[in-house]
């Protein structure tokens, strides 16, 4: 092995999967080593310099199994070599070489590690091995390759077979072995079978063509032999025509058979009967004598010797003697030439007709008719025989009768139309089939002979006049009749005075006109009318019949049945339908302008809700009217659409009258003027979809029944607003003052600033835009007893309260807030009160001294009610006739008192000293660590 890395030093060693590899040469870069032998796999590779530093590469090195070889094909080819071949075992890889019997093969290709090819080289026959060497020069060997001469075809026996194949054949030759393939000309042969080295079997495949084919022997080593026109595939047969096609039933009449592919030695069958004397005349042509058989039509079929079959289905028929079961025209003039055809049965080409021994002209129609021209005769009735060439003869007895002239009695009807196309009846005589008629030497089309006494035909166009009929026979002999037949114009219609009427009929029209007769009938559409009646030659009445609606034409049929007709003037008319109108509601005044949509509305018809004519009725199509309601009372009624044919379409509960809407009260009745307020419309009259303004701004309507609608209120300046709610109809119901739009509240100042932790304290709020409802909240609890003064001041209790700043928030009944900043505080402060009682040292607040003038002297207790001790106390009196007191005993003024303590001050009013009046003064005691108290006292001097 040659390694290549960096950093390899002299004395390194290399191991590889656990197996030293034994190093011959170290470079810096480069190490050879042989590897040791070692179990198949991939295996890490570890060179370890001397220093004991190591390099390792996983995988490093794979060692591999020797190739196998368990198989080669094909499994034999040519001495001369150039046979394909390959390969399957196990290890093959990339650029290994072949073998096959010792020498070289050509062109290995490895296709996988299970799979390669080659192409043999030239060696002598006999069986050899392929051997496989890998780039490693592991060998494997293995498999079976003889190498022998090709095959050689000489001849195949039969020689042809019909082209559908099927044809068991033998072909004999020389080399042949085991497994070769053989093909008739590019088709396989199938169940090949081989015999020995001189013979295979094998039966002919379907060929699309006919003719000569190759035979092509391969053998299993691809050498091949092939024996030109060694098989000949014939097409089956065809019988084209069969003459004569009929004969009796006894046989023994000789036949032509013409056709394809007939071969010498053919035979025939008649309806599965043998036919005698075969004779192939060529490959197209062949007779033989027919055997007997029943009657009907047989199947002919020639088998050729290689039983292919040809077949004429019916081309054969055995029939019984002719019989005649009528003759057409079964009469004629006596002078003879009359066609006639005879039918019956079992007639062919070369059948001879006969009157009472007389032959007559005869031509061969089918097995079933027979034309001849009669040859002159006396009056009287004849017989008649049919002689087919086979000499069978067939007869019928009284069947032809030659008559004389005919002649012509009367006519019906003898009037008509002068277009002509009158179907009339012409009686006579001596009538014979294919008689003629003309009136007035003009053709009488449709001619037909009835009977000997009567014929039909239609008229021809002619000229107003009275016209002669003549009639000839097929004989040429004629008969007449003078002014047997009248033309007469067909009436016209000029104009009808009425042109239309009710799908029920009953409508009396005057038709005008031309060529009217006693006894014409009018019909309208094709019927009837129910009653008609003749007037004058120009004028006509009819009373219309019922009919479905639409237009229809108007026609006269005199009695000779001539119609004038008047296309498309009279409509019936079915009663309008009303379907629906809109709007469906309206106010009691009217004035509503209805859409009706229907079908059949028509001219100037009349619209009427439950009798009250609607005004303004304009017909816009047959399907949709407009008109404009009148005033009505409340309630709903049926629409009814009157056409001028006095047909009434209705529809029942079609239009409502609805009164007003009414609002009775609006809840809330007030909210903010940014809107988004849901308030309830209470009131009566209320229809889906209304529109509702409040203030004259939009209220977005949320759900409405016919006594409440919800809606949400928009934005809108403050004030007082006038709530309008307007049905569909237009109608509008209003509630003034119904709504007031508040502006948020605003939050100034709360007195006192702070108080007690566990509430109780009485504040004053002040403000803007307070409304009764208002409720007060501190830091989120609830404010006691809020107390709405004015809209600028609210009053409450505050309740207890953790120590700290709070803010306040006072909420209006319509949810609107003042929210202020942190401006009440909850604190352990003193709070200093006046202990008011009956008398002294708790006199009442404000304390009167009474009407003395003597000096008395009144205690004042001070008490802290408060949670915190105050600072040092000053006591003052302040205001009015502060002279008129003196004080006394004080152990107020200069101290300090704690939570729950009190403290006294004595007040002399000097009535003694002072002057008639009246006095007073307040006492004011404070602390300037906060709390404060006043006590108002009052005397006078007599």
């Amino acid at each position: 092995l040659t390694i290549t890395g960096t950093g390899f030093i002299a004395g390194a060693t290399v191991d590889i999967g656990g197996g030293a590899c034994a190093v011959t040469t170290v470079t810096s870069t480069s190490i050879t080593c042989t590897a040791a032998p070692h179990a198949a796999g991939a295996e890490i590779m570890t060179v370890t310099n001397v220093d004991g530093q190591t390099g390792t590469k996983t995988p490093g090195y794979t060692y591999l199994d020797a190739p196998t070889v368990t198989s080669i094909a094909p499994i034999g080819g040519s001495l001369a070599g150039g046979t394909t071949v390959t390969l399957t075992g196990t290890q093959f890889f990339a650029g290994a070489t072949v073998s096959v019997g010792g020498n070289p093969c050509t062109s290995p290709t490895v296709l996988n590690a299970t799979s390669m090819t080659c192409i043999t080289a030239a060696h002598a026959a006999g069986a050899v091995s392929a051997t496989v060497t890998n780039i490693d020069a592991q060998t494997g060997t293995g498999g079976t390759f003889t190498y022998q001469n090709g095959p050689q075809v000489f001849s195949s026996t039969p020689t042809f077979g019909p082209i559908g194949g099927g044809t068991d054949i033998t072909i004999t030759g020389a080399g042949f072995v085991t497994g070769a393939t053989i093909n008739i000309g590019s088709n396989p042969c199938t169940l090949v079978t081989f015999v020995g080295a001189t013979t295979y079997t094998c039966r002919t495949p379907l060929s699309v063509t006919s003719g000569p084919k190759t035979i092509t022997v391969i053998h299993p080593d691809t050498q091949s032999a092939t024996l030109a026109t060694g098989f000949i595939y014939l097409l089956a047969p065809t019988v084209t025509t069969v003459s004569p096609s009929t004969g009796a039933l006894a046989g023994g009449a000789t036949i032509t058979l013409t056709g394809t592919g007939f071969f010498v030695g053919a035979t025939v069958t008649v309806g599965g009967l043998a036919c005698t004397s075969p004779t192939v005349i060529s490959s197209t042509s062949m007779t033989c004598v027919v055997p007997t058989s029943t009657s009907g039509a047989k199947a002919v079929v020639v088998t050729n010797t290689d039983t292919q079959t040809g077949t004429l289905g019916s081309g054969y028929t055995y029939q019984g003697p002719p019989t005649i079961t009528s003759v057409s025209p079964s009469a004629g003039a006596i002078a003879g030439g009359t066609v006639i055809t005879v039918t019956g049965t079992n007639f062919v080409t070369g059948a001879v007709l006969r009157m009472s021994g007389t032959t007559c002209a005869t031509t061969f129609v089918s097995s079933v008719s027979l034309t001849c021209i009669t040859p002159a005769k006396a009056a009287g009735v004849y017989d008649m025989t049919i002689t087919n060439p086979d000499t069978q003869v067939g007869s019928i007895s009284g069947v032809y009768t030659y008559k004389a002239a005919p002649t012509v009695t009367s006519v019906s009807p003898n009037i008509g139309a002068i277009a002509g196309g009158t179907t009339i009846t012409i009686t006579g005589n001596n009538l014979i089939s294919g008689a003629t008629a003309t009136v007035g030497g003009t053709a009488c089309t449709s001619p037909t002979v009835t009977s000997l006494t009567t014929m039909t035909c239609v008229t021809p166009a002619k000229a107003a006049a009275s016209y002669p009929i003549v009639v000839t026979n097929s004989d040429t002999q004629t008969g007449s009749m003078t002014n047997a037949y009248t033309y007469r114009a067909a009436p016209t219609i000029a104009s009808i005075a009425t042109t239309s009427g009710p799908i029920a009929g009953g409508t009396s029209i005057v038709l005008t006109g031309t060529g009217f007769v006693t006894g014409a009938v009018i019909s309208i559409g094709g019927t009837n009318c129910t009653t008609s009646t003749f007037t004058s030659a120009t004028s006509m009445t009819c009373v219309s019949p019922a009919k479905a609606a639409g237009v229809y034409a108007i026609t006269v049929t005199n009695s000779d049945g001539q119609p004038g007709t008047l296309g498309a003037v009279f409509t019936y008319r079915g009663a309008p339908t009303v379907t629906s109108i809109s709007p469906a509601l309206g106010p009691l005044t009217g004035g509503t302008a209805l859409t009706i949509t229907g079908t059949g509305f028509y001219g100037s018809p009349t619209v009427t809700i439950s009798g009250t004519t609607c005004a303004s009725v304009t017909v816009v199509t047959s399907t949709s009217i407009t008109c404009t309601t009148v005033a009505k009372a409340a309630g709903t009624y049926t629409l009814s659409v009157t056409n001028p044919d006095t047909q009434v379409g209705n529809l029942l509960s079609a239009f409502t009258y609805r009164a007003p809407p009414t609002i009775s009260s609006v809840s809330p009745n007030s909210g903010d003027v940014l809107g988004g307020t849901n308030i309830t419309i209470t009131g009566t009259g209320f229809i889906a979809a209304p529109t509702v303004t409040v203030g004259g701004v939009a209220c977005t309507v949320i759900s409405v029944s016919a006594t409440s609608v919800i809606c949400t209120t928009g934005a809108n300046a403050a004030g007082v607003a006038t709530a309008i709610l307007t049905n569909t109809d237009g109608q509008a119901g209003v509630l003034a003052s119904a709504y007031t739009y508040r502006a948020a509240p605003t939050f100034l100042s709360v007195s006192p600033v702070s108080g007690l932790q566990a509430g109780g304290t009485a504040i004053t709020i002040t403000g803007t835009g307070f409304y009764t409802g208002a409720t007060v909240s501190i830091d989120g609890s609830a404010c006691i007893s809020p107390t709405v003064v004015s809209s600028t001041s609210i009053t409450c209790t505050t309740p207890s309260h953790a120590g700290g700043a709070v803010a306040i928030t006072v909420t209006n009944a319509d949810t609107q807030a003042a929210v202020s900043g942190a401006v009440y505080t909850y604190t352990s402060i003193p709070v200093l009160a006046f202990q008011t009682g009956t008398v002294s040292p708790n006199p009442p607040n404000p304390d009167s001294y009474g009407s003395t003038s003597t000096n008395i002297t009144h205690t004042y207790t001070v008490k802290n009610i408060g949670e915190g001790n105050s600072s040092s106390l000053s006591v003052s009196l302040s205001g009015g006739n502060t002279a008129a007191w003196l004080i006394g005993t004080d152990n107020c003024t200069g101290n300090i008192i704690g939570a729950g303590a009190s403290c006294t001050i004595q007040y002399t009013f000097l009535g003694a000293f002072l002057t008639t009046g009246s006095y007073s003064t307040l006492i004011s005691v404070s602390a300037t660590s906060g709390g404060s108290t006043t006590n108002t006292i009052t005397g006078s001097v007599p």
